[in-house]
Formats: structure tokens, sequence, C-alpha cells
């Protein structure tokens, strides 16, 4: 008898098979043109770094502060551990999934004390009147049962296959925030530098200007000017002052902002970071080798074709509830109606045999939940199509940002050393009386307004750099080491980097 059931159990496993699409990603990558960001002389500088935002990229701005708070950021950040929360749950639930190929056993005992009736298809009454049987019986039982569903049309593996899919979906998912979190930081501490240069430089201004003021005013003394060029000067300053309290207000928001995203109260950081320090220099780069690597690094386009995955091996999933399932079940233990004869040889009881269960009639249930699979596949699918075309958008979008801001920055740059040159002038002239104090207004008030505009472009050049390195994903390769995550073997095809995954699931 256990000869043959174990030779039918070995038969049903040579002949099984996985229903369902096997999935198989189309790994050629695309065919992006990164159109006109930099200009030929740009482009062509072969002196000029590549972009590369392999490694910790950050660290090419040689700011030890940004590089300590981007350490803390990734490892006290809320979001973060929200993501890394996910990535725990997603492998639970993969080895809950897991376990179904394995055999089930509980094991368990009972006492129950009964009586049966003495009028019914049997006469007890009679039977006991005679001693031959009893109404009222004790039963003790104890022992364990087990069941185990074999595999055949592969709808556990391919639960197991979308489980694994998931949990390297989710692990992407925490390298995708991990990557906002790098580039939010860099980009507050960016906007904190620049509004403290603002400030800097509008200080410098109300100094510059007051010393104006007072040349104007010793001159009205004299009666060389009239009261009408005071006035101009003190609405000059006045309104150059107006500037202080909105820049200030920028400084401490993103004083407040750096603070909550290392996973600290926005007071925690503020006197360590008010401490005027200079802008980090955006590095002066040229895009190369963007189309074959783009793809290798953007943690959600590696999550979103995970997910795709998953969406297939659910089908095959969906289709397996079609099919029969076999079972193998047994239990073993011992009866007896009393304890002390409980564990004797003579009370041993076993079963063992297998079973089988076909669906014959489920109202429609299992031929919607296939239809509901292939759905979820395309809504997958179009997601993924979507989040290629997003990325490449994203870099050609960076790209263009980077390379302008770096042309307006150096003609601001020419246009501060033209102003600068010309208030000095000016303000020669007015002394010795040879120019009108409006000549001196002028250029006074176009060096405040270009030299504000040269620092914010500055800013605007090393946010536009950041956001490029986060378009490109970079940043999350330097802290895999430290996440303390198990790699899983369905990382494989993500991290070959995939442009498009299509396949026929019919």
């Amino acid at each position: 008898m256990m000869k043959t059931l174990t030779s039918g159990i070995a038969a049903l496993y040579l002949t099984a098979c996985a229903v369902g699409p096997d999935y198989r990603p189309d790994l050629a990558p695309p065919q992006e043109a990164f159109s006109n960001a930099f200009t030929e002389e740009q482009a062509g500088d072969a002196e000029r770094p590549r972009i590369s935002a392999d490694g910790a990229w950050w660290e090419a701005l040689n700011d030890p502060m940004l590089t300590s708070l981007i350490d803390d950021a990734v490892a006290y950040n809320n979001d973060l551990k929200a993501a890394r929360a996910n990535v725990r749950i997603a492998r639970a639930l993969r080895a809950a999934t897991f376990s179904k190929f394995l055999p089930s056993i509980d094991a368990g005992g009972s006492f129950e004390r009964r009586r049966a009736s003495e009028n019914g298809a049997v006469n007890l009454g009679a039977l006991q009147s005679l001693g031959v049987a009893q109404t009222e019986t004790n039963l003790v039982q104890t022992g364990f049962d087990a069941g185990w569903e074999i595999d055949v049309f592969g709808g556990t593996r391919r639960a197991v296959e979308a489980a694994r899919a998931d949990l390297a979906a989710a692990d992407e998912g925490r390298r995708s925030v991990m990557v906002s979190v790098i580039a939010e930081v860099a980009r507050n501490y960016a906007e904190l530098r620049g509004a403290q240069e603002r400030l800097e430089l509008i200080d410098k201004n109300i100094g510059q200007q007051n010393e104006t003021l007072n040349l104007v005013k010793a001159k009205h003394q004299t009666g060389l000017v009239s009261e009408l060029d005071v006035t101009r000067a003190q609405t000059n300053l006045s309104a150059t002052k107006a500037r202080r309290p909105s820049v200030l207000a920028d400084v401490y928001a993103s004083a407040y902002r750096i603070a909550v995203l290392t996973g600290r109260a926005p007071a925690e950081l503020i006197d360590g970071l008010l401490e005027a320090s200079p802008m980090p220099i955006a590095p002066d780069l040229v895009p190369t080798g963007l189309p074959s690597s783009l793809l290798l690094r953007r943690s959600d386009v590696r999550a979103a074709e995970r997910r795709l995955a998953a969406s297939s091996a659910n089908i095959g999933v969906a289709k397996a509830a079609f099919m029969p399932k076999f079972f193998l079940t047994g239990s073993g233990g011992y009866q007896s109606v009393s304890f002390t004869d409980l564990f004797k040889g003579a009370s041993g009881a076993w079963s063992i045999g297998p079973t089988v269960r076909f669906p014959i009639f489920q109202g429609g249930r299992l031929r919607a939940g296939l239809k509901m699979a292939r759905a979820e596949y395309d809504v997958a699918d179009a997601q993924f199509q979507q989040s290629v075309l997003v990325a490449v958008e994203d870099v050609e979008t960076s790209l263009v940002r980077y390379a302008q801001s770096q042309l307006r920055q150096r003609d601001l740059a020419a246009s501060v050393s033209a102003n600068t040159r010309s208030v000095h002038l000016a303000t020669i002239l007015y002394e010795r009386g040879l120019s009108d104090f409006l000549d001196l207004l002028d250029v006074e008030r176009s060096l405040v307004e270009i030299e504000d505009q040269y620092v914010q472009s500055r800013t605007q050049t090393l946010v536009h750099t950041i956001a490029l390195y986060k378009a490109l994903g970079g940043g999350w390769t330097v802290f895999e080491n430290h996440e303390g995550e198990d790699p899983d073997e369905s990382l494989a095809i993500a991290n070959q980097g995939v442009s498009s995954a299509r396949q026929i699931h019919n």
C-alpha cells in the first residue's frame, strides 16, 4: 500500500508543471536621445569631469557638514524607517508563502464523556443488562494530524515567485526613498547656504548704502545737493533692508527642514546650521554614458519592473485555481476509554491516504479572479512603461536645467563684475561733483539686484546638480552594506537593469 502511494506521489511530481506565463523581461536598453542639453562647447570639453551617480556623489561637493547630515538622515529618517519596515513585511509574507510547500502538522488531545440512547437503533439497554455494553463511556485520545498539498500545477510555486518579486519591489522602494531623502537633505542644505550668502550681500549693501546716505547728507548740509537726493538715498536704503526678513525666514525654513529629514525636532539643529558657511561649489560636469546606465540605478523603474513580474506570477496562481488539488493526509495517536490504557500498544491508531479536490462550480469566482489577475498585469505593465518614460523625462529635464543654469551663472558673474566697477566709478564722479546722484542711485540699485540674482543662480545651479544626481538614481549603493537586508535571488533580474518587459499571458 505504502509503495503504491509513494509511486503515485513521485509520478505526480514528475509530471508537475507551473501553469501561467513564464516571465522573461526584455533587457534591451531604450533608444533615448539625450538631446541638446549641453552646448557643443560644454559637451566637447575633455577636461571637465563626466557625470557619474555611482557612489557618494555628495562628497564631490567637499562639505563635511553635508556629508554628516546625509549620514544622519539615512540612519534616522522616519520615512526610511517605514520603508525598511515594509521590506520586513514583504520578507515575512514571502516566508509565509513558501511555507505552503511544507506539510502542516497539528498535535492535540481530548477527553470525552458521553452517553448513548438506550432506545436507539441498537438496543443498548438490553445489552447493558447483559453486561455486554454500557450507555455511558469515556474516550481519551491524543496524537497528531498532518496534511500536505502536492503542488502539481504550480500554484504555490507561482505564489512564491510573486512573493519574491514583491519583496524585491519593496526593497527597491526602500532605495527610492533613500535617494529622495539624500537629495532632499542636499537641496535644503544648498538653499540654506544660498540664503545665508544672500543675507551677507544684503548686509554688505546696507553698509555701502549707509555710506552713500552719509555722503549725501554731508553734501546737503553744505548746500551742494537738494533734500530730494537725501530722501532718494534713504528710500534706496530702506528698500534694501526690506529684503532681509524674507531671506532670513528662508534660512530658518531650510534649517528646520534639514532637522526633520535627519529625524530630529526642528529646533535641535538650528544653532549649528545658522552658523554661516560657504555654499558648496557645484562640479562642472558633462553627461556621458547615460542611456546605457540610467535604468541600472533608478530604483523606481526597478521596483515597477518587479511589480510587473509579481503580477505575471499571480496570473499563474489564478490559473492554478482551476486545476484539481492533490493532498496527502494522515493522522496517528492513541485512543482509549481510560487514561491507564492510553499509551499501551493496543491503543494506537493511525490513518493515511491521498485526497483529490476538483472545482466544479464556484459561481464564476475563479474566472473573475483570472480576469482580475490579467487586468492587474496590464496595470503593472502600463505603470512600468510609464516609469521608464518618466525616468527619461526626469533626466532630460535635469540635464537641460543644469546646463542652462551654468550658462546663466556665467553671464551673471560677468554682470556683477561690471556693475561693481560701475558703482565704484559712479561714487568717485559723484564725490567730485561730476555726475548726478541719480546715476549713482541707479548703479547701486542695479548692483543689489544683480548680486542677489547671481547668488540665487549659484544656488539653483547646485540644486539642479543635485536634481540631476537624483534623476540618475545615485547614492543608494553606498549604504547597502549598512542596511542589514538579506540578499534575495529575485533581485538578479532587477540588478541587470530593464527597459521593457512584455510577454503573452493568454
